[in-house]
């Protein structure tokens, strides 16, 4: 390969046989297998070079829209969330970021049906239990507002718990990216999730 890549294109060819050895081959008595190796050689080009045909069939894949958004507007303005990539949210302290996240967490699992991962790194997990509890059911159950019941927090809770889409990650004061990400690898690989979710951002500096 080291002397291929110093030929022009196509003037060079690589012949393959089945041994490394064609004087072995001759002895097994099957010399004719050098010869059509010699004819069938192929023109040499290096890993990683394709021409438009070699993409054919995969640029003629027509994009679709895929995991959808809680909110129509931001389906349509981004055409979906793909997965292996990654989404950033930046506002004030206040304006909802949190908010937004907790519901589409509920999105996902209610309505895509798919398992999630939390990372909220600033808050226990029984309040971010509680936020999300609180958009299942259309209830405040972080906020004494007297709108709720323990009974009904109870109940939604159970619910979600039998569901069993959801996995939080507790932090306990850490927050290191190399412990985040590790437990990320975990959560995707052994409970099969794939979206998680990671609030805020600015922990981790």
């Amino acid at each position: 390969k080291e002397c291929a890549v110093l030929f022009p294109a196509g003037k060079c060819k690589i012949a393959s046989l089945t041994v490394t050895d064609p004087n072995e081959l001759l002895k097994l008595g099957k010399g004719e297998e050098i010869v059509s190796a010699i004819w069938q050689a192929q023109p040499f080009r290096p890993d990683g070079v394709v021409k438009l045909s070699d993409l054919m069939d995969e640029i003629l894949i027509e994009p679709t829209v895929q995991n959808p958004w809680f909110s129509t507007a931001l389906t349509n303005l981004t055409f979906g969330r793909r997965f292996g990539e990654t989404y950033a949210f930046g506002a004030g302290t206040g304006i909802g970021k949190t908010d937004l996240f907790t519901q589409q967490i509920q999105y996902d699992v209610n309505v895509l049906g798919q398992k999630v991962g939390l990372f909220f790194l600033e808050q226990k997990p029984s309040e971010t239990a509680k936020r999300v509890a609180g958009k299942f059911a259309g209830k405040c159950f972080h906020v004494p507002d007297g709108s709720w019941t323990l009974d009904e927090l109870k109940a939604v809770i159970k619910r979600m718990d039998e569901d069993d889409r959801i996995r939080f990650y507790d932090n306990f004061g850490s927050a290191e990216w190399e412990t985040i990400a590790s437990t990320i690898r975990y959560m995707a690989h052994s409970e099969g999730i794939r979206f998680f979710y990671i609030d805020h951002l600015t922990a981790l500096a």
